[in-house]
């Protein structure tokens, strides 16, 4: 498995790396850790052209120390997991942090990308997209995005609706995690009132994915609720405890996910658990 994990200085990237060492993987991973120095968010649009010299040195050189202090910070995180998994290596680049994140999962072909949140407000969330986020929305492969200071993953809450997204979700913990000590609660949600025709459709969906679940070794169980499917999942996950949601996540263009969202999204950004979105 070839895994990318996205640092900088904050407590949530040091979440994001513990949560990391603690995934029950099935197979020894590939791990590159990477920083990546925002330059653009140095620059200032309104310099006059008599202190640009001036300031374009000041940049530079506070460019240099940024990716000093990004060296130690990605050789001290890479320290840390090759005593567990020793193909490990590490980089900074420079540019828009989420653009470089998602190039360089596309171009190292990355199977999952660990990234810690941000704690940005709404509006900031509205205006300018947290890193986090444009990563989980935008990137080639899976993203697991940190939430807190998590425990051993034990408890995985696995959302399903019936879709090749959801199915996806489902063959991906299959494949990339161990069942060993891992128990899974698949939730159906219905978002409308369930008529009694269509009760035994809701119902199928989450025994068959709990059974699929089961019969890769997995301890599973099925859960079926009603109301907004994101609230739901999300109130489901808090309620049972779980380290982490797995969620599928459709392959929208930019303008639709700008302006509609989705459930992966919305899960992301209100959870206060890890969330695990695997797209298709």
């Amino acid at each position: 498995m070839n895994i990318l994990l996205a640092v900088d200085e904050s407590s949530h990237a040091q979440w994001a790396t513990s949560l990391l060492l603690k995934l029950p993987l099935a197979t020894t991973p590939s791990i590159h850790v990477i920083h990546v120095v925002d330059v653009d968010a140095l620059m200032h649009p309104f310099m006059t052209s008599r202190l640009g010299p001036q300031y374009r040195w000041s940049v530079q050189e506070e460019i240099t120390n940024l990716k000093d202090r990004g060296n130690r910070l990605v050789a001290k995180v890479a320290d840390r997991i090759h005593a567990q998994w020793p193909a490990t290596r590490a980089t900074v680049e420079q540019g828009h942090p989420a653009d470089v994140i998602i190039a360089k999962a596309k171009k190292e072909k990355v199977d999952l990308i660990v990234i810690g949140a941000q704690g940005l407000s709404n509006v900031e969330t509205f205006f300018m997209g947290s890193v986090s986020q444009k990563v989980a929305t935008y990137a080639p492969c899976a993203v697991l995005v940190t939430k807190r200071q998590s425990r051993a993953v034990k408890h995985i809450l696995l959302a399903v609706d019936g879709s090749k997204c959801a199915t996806a979700s489902v063959q991906f913990v299959q494949k990339h995690f161990l069942p060993t000590n891992l128990r899974n609660t698949v939730v159906h949600v219905w978002d409308h009132p369930v008529p009694p025709p269509k009760l035994s459709k809701a119902l199928a969906i989450e025994h068959r994915e709990s059974q699929t679940m089961l019969d890769a070794g997995f301890t599973s169980r099925a859960l079926l609720l009603t109301g907004h499917t994101a609230e739901a999942i999300i109130e489901a996950a808090s309620k049972k405890r779980a380290d982490l949601v797995v969620v599928g996540s459709r392959g929208l263009s930019g303008l639709k996910r700008f302006f509609l969202g989705g459930v992966s999204h919305k899960i992301v950004k209100y959870s206060d658990r890890s969330v695990l979105i695997v797209h298709c």
